[in-house]
């Protein structure tokens, strides 16, 4: 159901609302408070967990996610791995650090990543430079 929101969403609106805009709202189809942290990263909570958070970017996580471009393209999933992603914080986008350390293991997060805290103006692989990136986020488990 989200999934099929989101990609519904993203393709009407092509380029990702900016936090000025007012628009993350309407990327999801449903009435979900949106959080925007000081470095700009903006989320929802879909599901709120009762589990461990990370404690620091050393932390170790597994996580379930789905990551789509603001054209409404899926980039990448851990679900057509069949596997979850194990990844030490440090070592992902500045985005998913500072994210997924707000996330008690068992908790659904949705990201809006700006450039800044993603890939920025390199861009990388399937990424363009300057992309707007959005994750949907399950955190599994975390190793402190």
């Amino acid at each position: 159901m989200l999934l099929g929101a989101l990609c519904l969403a993203v393709t009407a609106w092509g380029d990702a609302p900016t936090p000025e805009s007012g628009e993350f709202e309407r990327w999801f189809g449903y009435d979900k408070e949106t959080h925007v942290t000081e470095s700009g990263l903006q989320y929802k909570i879909i599901k709120m967990g009762d589990g461990p958070k990370p404690e620091s970017r050393k932390s170790k996580v597994t996580v379930l996610y789905r990551g789509f471009l603001g054209d409404g393209r899926q980039f990448d999933t851990t679900y057509e791995w069949g596997v979850p992603l194990e990844a030490q914080l440090r070592k992902t986008i500045e985005g998913w650090e500072e994210g997924i350390q707000l996330m008690p293991v068992g908790s659904k997060f949705v990201f809006l990543i700006p450039p800044e805290l993603g890939y920025g103006k390199r861009g990388k692989g399937r990424i363009p430079p300057n992309a707007w990136m959005l994750f949907e986020v399950e955190l599994m488990e975390v190793k402190n």
